[in-house]
């Protein structure tokens, strides 16, 4: 994925779904309007900092990687309604997360 991706900043959704990625840019925070994220079904291992930057998200999809963390940073999605992290390699979750509220989590398997 180029690192330019953060130049599409009127994009709302973005489905990068089974592309066999193994990691996302920093400049993927810069995608300001950003509502719904799928990355489900690649060879990810870590996501990026710049996670936390995506304010307007609602929807994370990001189950089957090889994900063994999530950034401390995601804790700052204030808007983030769904989150689904199942089949990854995840050992804990964020202490940052302890302040979302009203958020669907689909987790089984997650550990």
């Amino acid at each position: 994925m180029p690192e330019t991706i953060g130049n599409l900043k009127k994009l709302k959704t973005l489905r990068l779904e089974g592309g066999k990625l193994m990691s996302l840019p920093e400049s993927i925070g810069e995608l300001e309007n950003l509502q719904y994220l799928n990355i489900e079904k690649n060879d990810l291992e870590y996501l990026p900092k710049s996670i936390g930057e995506l304010q307007s998200l609602q929807e994370l999809y990001m189950k089957e990687n090889y994900l063994r963390f999530l950034p401390d940073s995601i804790g700052e999605l204030k808007n983030i309604k769904y989150i689904d992290v199942k089949y990854n390699l995840l050992e804990t979750l964020p202490e940052s997360i302890r302040h979302w509220k009203n958020i669907d989590w689909d987790w089984k398997n997650y550990i």
